[in-house]
C-alpha cells in the first residue's frame, strides 16, 4: 500500500472497495425487490433492472474483500465468480420477462385474436412463477 493511497482519503484501497461493496449490495437488494414488490412503468423498471446485475456484481467484490480479510481461499474466489455468474443469469431472465410482459400488454405482438387484460395478464404471471418454479397469488398451481 502506498502512503499516498492513505493520506489522501485517509482509507486505504480495501476499505474503499469494502465500503462501495457494501452500498452498491443494498443497492442490488432495493432494486430487485422494487422490481418484484411494485408495479413501475416500463422504463423505471428497466433502469432497475438493468442496474441489478452490476451492483450484485459490485456488492459481491466487496463481500469477497471482507471475507478475504480473514483468508483468502479458492473457494471464496470461484463464489464470487458464480455470485457475478448468478447475477448476469437473474438479469438477463428478468430481461425476457419484462419483455414478454411488453409482448402481452401490446396484444400478443400482433395476434388474430384478441385476449383480454386479465388473460394477458394470468398468462404472463403463470409464465413468470414456471420459470421460478413456484405460482404466485392469483396463479394455478
Amino acid at each position: 500500500m502506498r502512503q499516498a493511497d492513505v493520506v489522501e482519503t485517509g482509507r486505504t484501497p480495501a476499505e474503499v472497495r469494502l465500503r462501495l461493496g457494501v452500498v452498491c449490495g443494498v443497492l442490488a437488494v432495493v432494486a430487485y425487490a422494487l422490481t418484484q414488490a411494485v408495479s413501475l412503468p416500463l422504463r423505471p423498471t428497466l433502469l432497475l433492472v438493468c442496474s441489478f446485475g452490476p451492483l450484485l456484481a459490485i456488492g459481491s467484490a466487496g463481500l469477497w474483500e471482507l471475507l478475504g480479510l480473514h483468508r483468502r481461499t479458492a473457494t471464496l474466489d470461484i463464489g464470487l465468480v458464480a455470485n457475478i455468474a448468478a447475477g448476469v443469469a437473474v438479469t438477463l431472465m428478468l430481461l425476457a420477462q419484462l419483455g414478454l410482459k411488453a409482448w402481452f400488454d401490446a396484444g400478443l405482438g400482433g395476434s388474430a385474436q384478441h385476449v383480454s387484460p386479465e388473460v394477458a395478464e394470468a398468462a404472463f404471471q403463470a409464465a413468470t412463477a414456471s420459470s421460478w418454479g413456484w405460482t404466485s397469488p392469483g396463479t394455478c398451481s
